[in-house]
């Protein structure tokens, strides 16, 4: 009798550790700058570092369901998520909370959800999917353009809620294309503007 394939047995439990330890890390910082003596509770939903405690139980609670659901079910559902991903940036340009000038918050009361956060993971999902279908081993034009339109629609659609340091984070897929047979002539182009970028905010400061 063939023996059940065990889903714990490839997690990479150092990672998670260091993970979680981070985690907990960055949360007693945020509970750190908002204690005094009228008010010390570490689980306080009034409080930043208590939704903040909300949220790393709903997350680990949701990773966790994710884990033992088959790889197959987002799979199949990639350009759903992505869809609706899109949709939700598009959505609250219109009905979204402005919070330190950016346009980037879901307000639901007391609670506040970033669809960009989401855009992330649906990116990654979507581009691994897209190229698993054509299983591409070197990207040809149409094909890179499509790749790269994947990537471009949601990083436009942050840059109009004056998230730019969200958006960025989004040219780090360029490298997944590299990876598939994207020509090198785009990351020479591409450090060439940041290092242009960089010289000229450094000469600034002396021209």
């Amino acid at each position: 009798m063939r023996k059940a394939k065990n889903i714990f047995e490839n997690i990479d439990y150092v990672s998670v550790v260091l993970y979680l330890l981070l985690v907990f890390i960055g949360y007693f910082n945020i509970y750190a700058s908002e204690f005094n003596d009228d008010s010390n509770e570490i689980f306080n939903l009034s409080k930043r570092h208590g939704k903040q405690l909300l949220f790393i139980f709903i997350s680990c609670l949701i990773a966790f369901f994710i884990i033992i659901i088959d790889w197959k079910f987002f799979f199949s559902l990639s350009f759903l998520i992505y869809a609706i991903s899109i949709g939700s940036l598009i959505l609250i340009l219109f009905i979204g909370k402005i919070t330190n000038g950016s346009l980037s918050w879901y307000d639901f009361g007391s609670f506040r959800i970033q669809p960009s956060e989401f855009a992330k993971f649906a990116t990654a999902l979507v581009l691994s999917r897209y190229i698993n279908i054509f299983s591409i081993k070197k990207l040809d034009f149409s094909k890179t353009i499509l790749c790269i339109s994947l990537i471009l629609i949601p990083l436009i659609l942050i840059i109009f809620q004056n998230d730019t340091g969200t958006a960025l984070v989004f040219l780090s897929f360029v490298l997944v294309l590299y990876r598939e047979g994207l020509t090198e002539n785009v990351l020479i182009f591409g450090f060439s503007i940041l290092i242009l970028t960089i010289m000229c905010l450094v000469l600034d400061l002396f021209i």
